[in-house]
């Protein structure tokens, strides 16, 4: 076990959060964001249709 501090951003016990892929978990939230991003466009696009 370790005994110095753990590095910023890790959980207790010195894990640092990572997913199944080993990719850290603020991929995942950049992932939602143009996600949500993406959809926010698409939704202007269909409002614009609808207009014609």
């Amino acid at each position: 076990m370790p005994v110095g501090p753990a590095p910023s951003g890790a959980l207790r016990g010195g894990l640092i959060p990572v997913d199944s892929r080993g990719v850290t978990l603020m991929l995942d939230v950049l992932f939602v964001g143009v996600t949500i991003l993406v959809f926010a466009v698409l939704a202007l696009i269909v409002k614009g249709v609808e207009k014609l």
